[in-house]
């Protein structure tokens, strides 16, 4: 996975869920930012999460996601 990937989260999200215990299991190292609990800024806006970005742009959403980290 690309150093610049990030994983957008968000709270009681069943699909975020999904996709952090896919990672843990297949040790994929990406970054993760949970929303609630961290002050990142996002340049875009994202209306669905999990959200997948790459260098500013939203790659795949939701459990889309699992078919770019495999």
């Amino acid at each position: 996975m690309d150093a610049n990937a990030i994983i957008y989260i968000a709270p009681n999200c069943h699909e975020c869920d999904k996709v952090l215990e896919f990672v843990k299991e297949k040790n994929i190292q990406v970054q993760i930012r949970n929303l609630e609990t961290q002050k990142d800024r996002i340049e875009q806006q994202i209306l669905i999460y999990p959200a997948l970005c790459n260098n500013d742009k939203v790659i795949a959403y939701g459990t889309d996601i699992l078919r770019y980290l495999t």
